[in-house]
């Protein structure tokens, strides 16, 4: 009766880890599918999509692995699915040159592995393997793709009801509020110091 319950929890246990397996592996198999309405440079990218991700997944376990104080450096299967689910949010309306999909790919890998990173140090590490990976094999890409700042997301539209949520990148958003606000910033800083000067004549 213990042997068979051990071996039901056994099967069980398995049961659990294959189904996950099963998940995770089939992520980089839908990519394709995916992208069968999207141009076809951007299509045949997709082997090397995966081949820069399994290779950026093997130098992270092996540059990275979990210590005492950074116990939660663990990376697996299922890390992979969440970088592909990430490249199956595009469409092809959108996203029309190889640039444009690396450069998901790249938001992706930062998303998974480099916001998990705890040190500087890390960090920059991880950022580099990335860069270099994307100049190996898209080194005519490389200046686009590695221009930051680098965010992708689907809440542009989120108060217009009417039009549909895009992920997209909005990197250059970002930017351009940022560049706002500094002249903004400084149109006020300005006009303060005029006020105190006049106050100070009167």
């Amino acid at each position: 009766m213990l042997s068979a319950c051990v071996c039901a929890q056994c099967s069980l246990l398995l049961l659990r880890v294959c189904a996950c397996v099963r998940v995770c592996v089939c992520k980089p198999a839908r990519l394709p599918g995916h992208l069968a309405g999207f141009p076809q440079a951007v299509r045949d990218t997709c082997e090397t999509i995966t081949e820069a991700t399994m290779k950026l997944y093997s130098e992270v376990l092996q540059t990275l692995p979990p210590t005492p104080a950074k116990f939660h450096y663990i990376f697996n299967l299922r890390d992979l699915s969440r970088i592909y689910e990430g490249l199956c949010l595009t469409t092809p309306e959108l996203y029309t040159t190889v640039n444009s999909l690396v450069r998901v790919w790249r938001n992706e890998c930062l998303r998974v592995f480099h916001d998990r990173l705890t040190t500087a140090e890390d960090k920059a590490h991880t950022e580099k393997l990335i860069n270099t990976l994307v100049k190996k094999h898209w080194p005519a890409s490389a200046a686009e793709v590695s221009k930051d700042p680098v965010l992708f997301g689907d809440f542009r539209n989120t108060l217009d009801e009417t039009k549909p949520r895009i992920y997209e990148d909005i990197g250059g958003c970002v930017e351009q509020a940022n560049k706002q606000t500094k002249q903004l910033t400084d149109k006020t800083s300005q006009s303060s110091f005029v006020c105190v000067c006049l106050s100070y004549n009167t």
